[in-house]
């Protein structure tokens, strides 16, 4: 029996190439460590996490 393989996903990475797809300009406006704060408190407030996420392919 063939064990499916583990993917790991980082929800905070797909975050933010979600935002990056929406607004290619999407880095150049995250000038402050404010902004940074901002989008964590988004990601969070959404049930965003920030350790890996284990899927099988």
């Amino acid at each position: 029996m063939e064990m499916p393989e583990k993917i790991y996903i980082s929800p905070w990475d797909e975050f933010l190439k979600e935002k990056r797809c929406k607004d290619p300009g999407f880095f150049k406006n995250l000038n402050s460590e404010e902004d940074w704060l901002k989008l964590e408190k988004e990601f969070i407030k959404g049930g965003g996490t920030f350790g890996r996420i284990e899927i099988s392919s």
